[in-house]
């Protein structure tokens, strides 16, 4: 059975390097960053049209899947409707695949994402996506990891555990050396 991670989370928290990392550890794993098609089209992640974009996602997804690949979406994703473009797109919320589905959000405090993007984004950004955070949804069973202290390996770690039951980890993780 194909799985399907929503890797949601504070802006700074790690998202695409636990993703990322992740890829170096799972057979037959595909990360769609939404950032990724952001920037395809228009040029830049600060625009998005989540109707569209987000949909679009859960369709490169929906391919994977179907492909029988395991597929990790790495977006903030904090309105209800976003999440449910992406999943209308992947034909999750329809029923027709057997996907397993979950949702970890990765957190850090301001500082840490100040820290971590600042050459990426104006401070003020990022501290208005963090106090944007505190009205986000919330999933049921949705594995929370505060990243503040923990390195990379640590968080992907933990990803790996909540993302594959335990029965199935062994057939899915080759843990290929780096070269």
């Amino acid at each position: 059975m194909s799985s399907l991670l929503l890797l949601r989370g504070a802006m700074g928290a790690g998202k695409s390097s636990v993703a990322l990392t992740l890829q170096t550890y799972v057979d037959k794993l595909i990360v769609i960053e939404i950032d990724d098609i952001k920037k395809e089209k228009y040029g830049t992640t600060e625009i998005c049209n989540p109707k569209i974009d987000f949909a679009e996602a859960g369709i490169q997804a929906k391919k994977a899947l179907r492909d029988g690949y395991h597929v990790i979406v790495a977006e903030v994703l904090c309105e209800k409707q976003h999440v449910e473009y992406l999943l209308n797109g992947a034909e999750i919320l329809d029923g027709i695949y057997d996907t397993s589905l979950s949702f970890i959000w990765l957190d850090c405090s301001v500082k840490t994402a100040l820290r971590r993007n600042k050459t990426r984004f104006y401070p003020q950004i990022v501290k208005h996506q963090h106090r944007r955070y505190t009205t986000c949804i919330k999933y049921e069973n949705e594995l929370v990891i505060q990243t503040d202290k923990l390195s990379i390996t640590d968080v992907s770690h933990l990803v790996l555990k909540h993302f594959f039951k335990e029965n199935d980890m062994q057939e899915c993780i080759s843990f290929r050396k780096k070269s």
